[in-house]
């Protein structure tokens, strides 16, 4: 199955998204929408015949990027960056160091919980949801391996509480600076 995300800049209307697919991919069908922000939503489409999946940015009435990934996620190699913004939302203690290493200087977090740009908003943001008591009792995790394209990466993860129940899932979508340190990641849960 061929997993189209697209992640939305501007509060546009699925006209765009539509009249692209029609012109570009007729054959893919809706599977899910979620809304992250009022500035971004991530759609996915599907259709049958299991070769890759696809990422586009939409900037204003242009899609500008779009990222033919291998399939599902899978082990592809990337970068220490990304793992150092990871274990930023694991390793607690050293959550300034791992940003510092990994997250470019006025690199952008978007999900449903927080729009934040610049390190020191972002280790804020990940110190103000390890505070919470829910969070205490949950471990990240990161579902399967991690796709990388250029400089573009995504992956899934789910938060798992006691007794392993899966509490939230989703997938992130990032891209790197020259340097190889996460510029943009938008987070759509599941």
């Amino acid at each position: 199955m061929i997993a189209l995300l697209l992640i939305a800049c501007g509060d546009k209307d699925d006209g765009v998204v539509d009249a692209w697919l029609a012109a570009n991919a007729p054959e893919m069908t809706r599977t899910s929408e979620v809304s992250v922000t009022a500035e971004f939503r991530c759609w996915r489409y599907a259709d049958s015949d299991g070769s890759g999946v696809s990422i586009a940015t939409l900037d204003g009435e242009q899609i500008a990027k779009i990222v033919h990934f291998s399939g599902d996620v899978g082990a592809s190699e990337f970068n220490p960056e990304i793992r150092a913004y990871q274990a930023a939302w694991v390793d607690l203690a050293n959550t300034g160091s791992h940003l510092q290493e990994g997250w470019a200087p006025g690199g952008r977090f978007v999900d449903p919980s927080a729009d934040v740009k610049g390190r020191e908003r972002l280790e804020d943001h990940i110190e103000r949801v390890a505070g919470n008591p829910l969070f205490g009792k949950m471990e990240f995790e990161q579902v399967g391996g991690m796709d990388v394209q250029g400089d573009t990466f995504r992956f899934h993860w789910q938060m798992v509480g006691p007794g392993g129940k899966v509490w939230i899932s989703g997938y992130d979508y990032g891209e790197v600076d020259e340097h190889g340190r996460v510029d943009l990641l938008v987070g759509c849960w599941e």
